[in-house]
């Protein structure tokens, strides 16, 4: 119907004698086929009424089709995300038909032409995208131009008051079939490419010289895309030079030269084609032998290669695909590019950044240095433009040694440019890196985000400030200045500083006395003791599981803690009370005896595990006792500096309480989950994980989200609502951390228990 639709003569000329359109009518003329036609196929009947120019009864069957598209999606649940996409594809298709209807059968020819033009503005800005779905664009773009058709129809014999708008009819209609065609390239669908280019080639010919240059790159990105599906090295590189020699005429062209976006497609497709040729080449070199000479001549004159040989050549490809990019960035820095472009000017400059990075995996180390560089302003100036995808790259940089020197001013240069904000994301590893070579060019940026978002910056501060191993030199001397003034800047309150005690109240605290013992086994155990290190562990110990201290609001052990009180006395005797009974004589007999109290904690671990209270006040009285409204000041609820968007910390969820009731886990630490009362009137639930550094949890997290970018990005996986569900990983000191709690999910074990049955439980 649809293939019919987009045949329809111009000139107006009945269908009516269509075998197909006769057929249906007969079925029509059948009461019983009829409903079932009317209910099932009422957007096919309108467009059959519109190939017979019978309006009226296409509005008839178009408001019906509406009316089954409301009684559809009332059924619809919301979690049936496939159906109702697809039902909404359907409107679009829909909603273009209605729209033309509106006027399709207006006698008064003012009123018509008004009526097309409005149609043309509206179909001009509603064209395929590259995650578009093919399958519904292509019959979108059939049923406007069937639509098309009958228009010019309509407006030809009007003689020259309608030439500019059949003129602008046609222009569109070849428009909607390029934008189908990048669509289908940007997918990798060559087969849908090529119908649509034989489609259109002759339309294009002596036509719109724009439409024409353009129709020529998609020609020429189609044969790249051909030969990707050839198996054979030889046949790839043939089809690769192909698709080159395209190129050659569409450069010249005084389009390309005066539109400055299609001119840097170009260089970036040159830059595709060179990159592929290099693959091709490096991969299996024998290859060239079966290249005709005057393709080999060609592609030797092109990249300006010393010799045909396969090192020469893949030298000159390596710097022409470099040079093509460094000519489109250097096209988006002129006027003539529309300020709005911010997309395409972000782009660029990734593109540049990720052929640099291929190339520095492949490099020898010669160039290195020059593709560094690049990669470093490429990405930092593609963020501030707002580019996602140059903030997931980000972290990349910080494993480019040459920012410690080399490109150290490039790096702060570029960085002050970008917002704040946009770094949030990976601040954990900038502090980390501070220790590093790269170190020294981050002081500044860290510095920034620092004053301008402290409370994202606090945490991971304080977790990897104990870490940092400095050696001898200048540039330890500036890290540990530049440390002194972070601290500074990053001065917790004492309320703060209570809270983050609190959490660590928040476990089981035979666990808690075991993994200080770990630590001190650990300690003893290495070639030379640390005594201070030691003693400082010891104490740590004393105050987070032994603590006495229940007066006033540092009422932070509840009455749980009691129930390892007995461990107390033995550890003094063993250590003394400033570990002054621990000597270079009995470091031996020390650890026995602490590895056999840590026996004795897991031991007391199992008969504990049966009676784990449920009540927040057994563990910390100060959480449960918590009341954000009147405090002195605001606690936010950690976690809220995504780095997705501009954080407004004034609207961020603060804490105003906490739920009396903890829900204890199963698992091998029986973590517990706590529940913060926030003023946005919601409970939030977390995790909390006491003896875990969550650093790399929150690693995995942020390779979700990355992984659910690319998922998003592929047109395949995105209709198919492919995504990972990730949640927030908040590591608050080195040994506690707070995991976002999901809702209607089960541990793995448990979910393998409970399909079991009583038998295969017992094996």
């Amino acid at each position: 119907m649809q293939l019919k639709l987009s045949q329809v003569d111009p000139t107006g000329e009945t269908v009516a004698s269509w075998p197909f359109l006769a057929t249906i009518q007969k079925w029509l003329d059948d009461d019983d086929k009829a409903q079932h036609l009317r209910y099932n196929y009422s957007y096919m009947l309108a467009l059959m009424c519109t190939l017979k120019r019978d309006f009226e009864l296409a509005n008839y069957h178009a408001a019906q089709d509406l009316t089954l598209f409301l009684e559809t999606w009332s059924h619809l649940s919301p979690l049936e995300d496939k159906l109702r996409t697809a039902s909404m594809l359907d409107l679009q298709r829909a909603a273009d038909m209605h729209v033309y209807l509106e006027f399709a059968g207006a006698t008064n020819n003012a009123r018509y032409q008004q009526k097309v033009t409005t149609i043309v503005d509206r179909w001009s800005h509603t064209l395929p995208c590259t995650a578009d779905s093919l399958l519904h664009w292509d019959k979108r773009v059939m049923t406007r131009c069937g639509f098309i058709a009958q228009m010019k129809g309509r407006l030809i014999p009007m003689g020259q008051q309608s030439e500019l708008l059949v003129q602008r009819i046609k222009n569109l209609q070849t428009e909607m079939e390029l934008s189908l065609i990048d669509t289908a390239l940007a997918q990798s669908n060559f087969y849908v490419a090529r119908k649509f280019l034989e489609r259109t080639k002759s339309k294009v010919t002596g036509g719109d010289m724009e439409q024409s240059v353009r129709w020529g790159l998609y020609f020429s990105r189609a044969k790249w895309l051909r030969a990707e599906l050839e198996d054979e090295p030889a046949n790839k590189l043939k089809w690769t030079l192909a698709a080159w020699m395209q190129l050659d005429d569409l450069l010249e062209s005084r389009v390309s030269q005066n539109d400055c976006t299609l001119h840097i497609s170009i260089q970036q497709h040159q830059s595709v084609l060179a990159q592929g040729a290099t693959h091709h080449i490096s991969t299996a070199p024998h290859i060239l032998a079966d290249i005709d000479p005057v393709s080999l001549d060609g592609l030797t004159r092109r990249v300006s290669a010393d010799s045909q040989s396969p090192e020469a050549l893949i030298e000159g490809l390596k710097e022409f695909g470099l040079s093509c990019l460094l000519k489109a960035t250097q096209l988006v820095k002129t006027d003539s590019l529309p300020g709005h472009q911010n997309t395409l000017v972000a782009e660029t400059y990734l593109l540049l950044a990720q052929y640099c990075r291929s190339m520095v995996e492949c490099d020898d180390g010669n160039q290195s240095v020059i593709y560094d560089n690049h990669i470093v302003t490429s990405i930092l100036r593609a963020m501030k433009r707002g580019s996602r995808q140059a903030r997931q790259l980000f972290p990349c940089l910080l494993q480019i040694s040459s920012i410690a020197n080399i490109n150290k001013e490039t790096f702060q240069k570029e960085s002050s440019d970008v917002p704040e904000w946009m770094f949030l994301g990976w601040v954990s590893q900038l502090i980390a890196s501070l220790d590093t070579p790269v170190g020294l060019a981050l002081g500044d940026l860290i510095l920034r985000l620092a004053t301008s978002y402290p409370k994202a910056v606090i945490y991971p501060f304080y977790i990897s400030s104990d870490k940092y191993k400095f050696k001898d030199g200048e540039s330890a001397h500036h890290t540990r200045c530049l440390i002194d003034r972070l601290k500074g800047v990053l001065k917790t309150s004492s309320l703060q500083d209570t809270l983050l005690k609190a959490f660590s109240c928040v476990a089981q605290p035979p666990l808690i006395l075991k993994y200080h013992l770990d630590i001190l086994i650990k300690f003893l155990e290495d070639e030379v003791p640390s005594l201070h290190k030691l003693r400082s562990s010891f104490h740590d110990m004393m105050a987070e599981v032994f603590s006495s201290n229940t007066s006033g609001e540092t009422k932070l052990h509840g009455s749980v803690f009691k129930t390892v009180m007995s461990f107390k006395d033995t550890l003094l005797k063993i250590l003394g009370e400033n570990c002054d009974k621990v000597n270079g004589r009995n470091v031996r007999s020390v650890i026995q005896a602490l590895k056999e109290e840590k026996v004795k904690v897991s031991n007391f671990m199992d008969s504990y595990s049966k009676k784990i209270p449920k009540l927040l006040k057994d563990f910390c009285p100060w959480l449960e006792e918590f009341q954000g409204a009147k405090m002195n000041e605001e606690l936010e609820i950690p976690g809220q500096y995504t780095g997705e968007q501009r954080p407004l910390p004034q609207f961020h969820v603060k804490i105003l309480g906490f739920g009396s009731q903890v829900l204890v886990m199963t698992s091998l630490r029986y973590p517990l989950r706590l529940t913060i009362l926030g003023n946005d009137a919601k409970e939030h639930h977390y995790l909390v994980k006491f003896g875990e550094d969550l650093r790399q949890d929150q690693r995995i997290q942020q390779l979700l989200r990355l992984m659910n970018e690319i998922l998003h990005n592929d047109a395949a996986c995105h209709h198919h609502n492919l995504n990972i569900c990730t949640y927030q990983v908040v590591p608050l000191t080195s040994k506690v951390g707070i995991i976002e709690w999901v809702n209607e999910t089960k541990p793995l074990k448990q979910f393998f228990t409970d399909h079991l049955n009583q038998e295969e439980e017992m094996m």
